[in-house]
């Protein structure tokens, strides 16, 4: 089990964020503090506000689980710019324990297409959207375009180093000008129309 807090602190710098995990157990008693998590990621920046997280299933097929943790505050270029990313970690037989900064240990970054894109605040599992076998992912960027709002939709693979959202295999978008904030919520919907596909 995951949790994420996004205010979290790292002294001197401010708003980091952290997220939480609990490996799995037969038992687990009384109320617990976080600071007993097996493991402990945090934001590599002030204002990253690290925390959002889901599972993805298996995206890049070596048969072990992958999870993925936003920092929707994250800054690609001017200081506090808020383009947003998320960090991908590859599940494997050795589990990661202790306290880490997230940008040592991640497998995988993918930071938003544009300044003020909150990139990362949602992160959602959509199941084999396009049918190859490989768990799929999306993510919210719901301040893209003067909080129009996006989603961007990853097909399972293999990715490594930095990647740009701008690569992603789909974006869908607000009505321009709306400012719905488009994306802020996504989910697999199982296969509805008998396709064989989520």
């Amino acid at each position: 089990i995951a949790f994420g807090s996004i205010a979290y602190d790292i002294n001197p710098s401010i708003n980091n964020g952290a997220l939480y995990i609990y490996y799995g157990k037969a038992s687990m008693s009384g109320n617990m503090n976080v600071s007993t998590a097996d493991l402990i990621l945090y934001g590599a920046n002030a204002y990253d506000m690290l925390g959002s997280v889901a599972g993805l299933g298996d995206i890049n097929a070596d048969g072990f689980d992958d999870y993925a943790v936003g920092g929707y505050g994250y800054d690609v270029g001017d200081t506090n710019d808020k383009t947003g990313a998320i960090y991908l970690m590859y599940g494997g037989s050795e589990r990661l324990t202790g306290t880490h900064n997230v940008s040592e240990v991640n497998d995988a970054l993918i930071y938003g297409e544009i300044p003020g894109n909150y990139f990362g605040k949602g992160i959602f599992s959509i199941g084999d959207f396009n049918g190859d076998g490989k768990s799929d992912f999306a993510v919210s960027a719901d301040g893209y375009k003067s909080d129009t709002g996006s989603l961007y939709v990853f097909y399972g693979g293999e990715y490594l180093g930095e990647i740009n959202a701008v690569d992603a295999n789909k974006k869908f978008y607000g009505e321009e000008g709306a400012k719905d904030i488009f994306g802020s919520q996504a989910t697999e919907i199982s296969d509805i129309n008998g396709d064989g596909l989520s």
